[in-house]
């Protein structure tokens, strides 16, 4: 399992979204997004940058 800790406002976390995605097909079900963001928020930034595969939220205080 992979996981891919994420901020929506992260330029690098933009960045590496979509790469991340591009391991999705290969590894389906094992890549999960962490994001230290409301869920709307982490919804949009999915619809924007491509990301199906699933993520959490992890709120403050980030215990994740």
């Amino acid at each position: 399992m992979a996981l891919f800790f994420y901020k929506v406002t992260c330029p690098v976390c933009q960045m590496a979204a979509p790469k991340v995605q591009g391991f999705e097909p290969a590894y389906p079900g094992r890549i999960v997004g962490i994001g230290q963001d409301p869920e709307e928020k982490l919804a949009s930034f999915e619809r924007e940058f491509g990301v199906t595969f699933l993520s959490l939220v992890d709120a403050t205080p980030y215990d994740v």
